[in-house]
């Protein structure tokens, strides 16, 4: 799969091989800010995946407001260096390339009773048949390990933002219910007129999500959204209201598409 970086402007970068952002004008991507390093960051795509690798930046690189020095990438994340905000997206017509499998081997243990060596046998079939039809399932595109997440209920979540105002908005996302071992994930961002950005929800659970403008600091509207494991949330600001959309359950009645009456913001 190809990738390409969108800074807040909507320019596009394609990452490729290596993309490096930083202070030096030199770098493919620049930050003017004394906060970026000359050097700041290195994306970089490797069999179909795409990794992120600070590099060794005083103020640190962020991704979905976390702090990282190495780690892989996903459409729809969020990168942070300094005030410059980037998002991560698949380029246009680009495919997915599924990586490698890995096969196991197993060793059958010696000296076992009749009884007991039919039994591991079988669990052994067992075993292989799972994984081939598992393997069979991912090539096919079918499983996936986002998919597997669902199912547990530890995939994330999509939240897409369409701002078809005519002024640039602020949306504010702040996580409820936060992790006993963990603070509460927050992020923020600014979206021009007649732009879109998908933010990746880590963690299911609830949210508070805020609209003001940009221009005189108005509030625009507010929604407590139950965020749902493998779930897709799109939001439409309208110059008169804003439209929030189930992508997966789509609403039956249209005053649940509306933030203020929408049985999603409750």
């Amino acid at each position: 799969m190809s990738y390409v970086l969108r800074d807040a402007l909507g320019r596009e970068y394609p990452i490729g091989e290596e993309l490096q952002i930083g202070r030096d004008p030199a770098n493919p991507v620049v930050v003017d800010d004394p906060l970026a390093s000359r050097v700041h960051a290195t994306l970089w795509e490797q069999q179909g995946a795409l990794y992120l690798r600070d590099e060794n930046s005083s103020n640190g690189t962020y991704v979905n407001d976390g702090r990282v020095q190495e780690v892989m990438l996903r459409p729809g994340d969020q990168i942070r260096i300094a005030s410059s905000v980037f998002v991560v997206a698949a380029a246009q017509g680009s495919q997915p390339v599924p990586p490698p499998a890995s096969m196991g081997t197993t060793k059958r243990r010696s000296g076992c009773a009749r009884w007991l060596l039919i039994g591991c046998l079988l669990s052994i079939l067992g075993c292989a048949a799972l994984g081939l039809g598992g393997f069979a399932a991912y090539r096919a595109g079918v499983l996936t390990p986002q998919t597997v997440l669902n199912l547990i209920g530890l995939g994330p979540g999509l939240l897409e933002v369409d701002n078809f105002r005519d002024d640039a908005i602020q949306i504010s996302i702040l996580q409820l219910d936060a992790p006993a071992d963990g603070s509460p994930s927050s992020v923020f961002l600014e979206i021009e007129p007649f732009d879109i950005r998908t933010v990746r929800i880590q963690d299911a659970g609830r949210y508070q999500i805020q609209f003001t403008s940009s221009s005189d600091g108005a509030e625009l509207g507010a929604c407590t959204l139950n965020v749902k494991s493998g779930g897709e949330y799109q939001f439409v600001t309208l110059p008169e209201r804003i439209v929030i959309h189930d992508v997966k359950h789509p609403a039956a009645v249209g005053t649940d598409m509306i933030v203020e009456t929408s049985t999603l913001c409750q």
